[in-house]
C-alpha cells in the first residue's frame, strides 16, 4: 500500500483552516431587475428651496424566501436610474445634480449609488438619467422584502408642481455556502 507524503495531508489541512470562506458555494446573479414608480409628485419649489427628495421602494421579491439560513453574501449593483416628467412641463435646466442613494434599515445616513450632473453646455433636458456600476453590500438587508431608494435633486428646482415617473435597474449577486443550502 502506497502512502501519501506527509506534505499532501498537511497542505489540505492548511487550505481548510485558512478562514477564507466556504470551499463550496453557490453563486447566482440577476443581470437586471427594474422597478418603476409612476406619478411621483414634486412640489412647487420656493425660491429658497435647493433640494427635493422622493423615496422609492425597490422590491427584492421572493429572494429572501429562497435563501437558506446561514452565511450569505449579497451585492446590489445599481445600473441606471431615470426620472421622466409626465405632468406640469417642468424646466429641468436648473437641476445641477441628482443622486440615488440607499437607506439601510435603522440607519439615518444614506449610501450613495448613482449620480447625475448637468453639464454647463447642456440644453433643457427632457429627463434626468444616469448609468453606472456602483455596488453596495447587502448582506444585512438581503432577507428584507424591499429596499428603500432615495432620489434627491439639487439646484434651481421647477417653480410649479410636477409629476414624474422614476425607474431604476439593478443587478443582484448572491453567494451562499453550499452546505447551508443542502443541509
Amino acid at each position: 500500500m502506497r502512502r501519501l507524503p506527509f506534505r499532501v495531508p498537511m497542505a489540505c489541512l492548511a487550505l481548510l483552516g485558512t478562514g477564507c470562506g466556504p470551499l463550496f458555494f453557490l453563486e447566482a446573479e440577476t443581470e437586471e431587475t427594474c422597478t418603476v414608480e409612476r406619478g411621483l409628485t414634486f412640489p412647487a419649489a420656493l425660491p429658497t428651496t435647493v433640494s427635493v427628495q422622493q423615496t422609492v421602494v425597490f422590491p427584492l421579491e421572493d429572494i429572501a424566501d429562497a435563501l437558506p439560513d446561514g452565511d450569505t453574501e449579497a451585492t446590489l449593483r445599481l445600473k441606471s436610474f431615470e426620472l421622466t416628467p409626465t405632468q406640469g412641463n417642468p424646466d429641468l435646466r436648473g437641476i445641477e445634480r441628482a443622486l440615488v442613494s440607499l437607506r439601510k434599515p435603522g440607519q439615518t445616513g444614506l449610501t450613495p449609488l448613482l449620480e447625475y450632473r448637468r453639464t454647463s453646455s447642456q440644453t433643457a433636458p427632457r429627463k434626468i438619467a444616469a448609468t453606472g456600476t456602483e455596488s453596495v453590500d447587502l448582506a444585512a438587508q438581503i432577507r428584507e422584502k424591499e429596499l428603500e431608494l432615495v432620489f434627491e435633486a439639487r439646484g434651481a428646482l421647477p417653480a410649479q408642481e410636477w409629476k414624474a415617473d422614476f425607474s431604476a435597474c439593478a443587478g443582484l449577486k448572491v453567494k451562499v455556502d453550499y452546505l447551508d443550502w443542502v443541509f
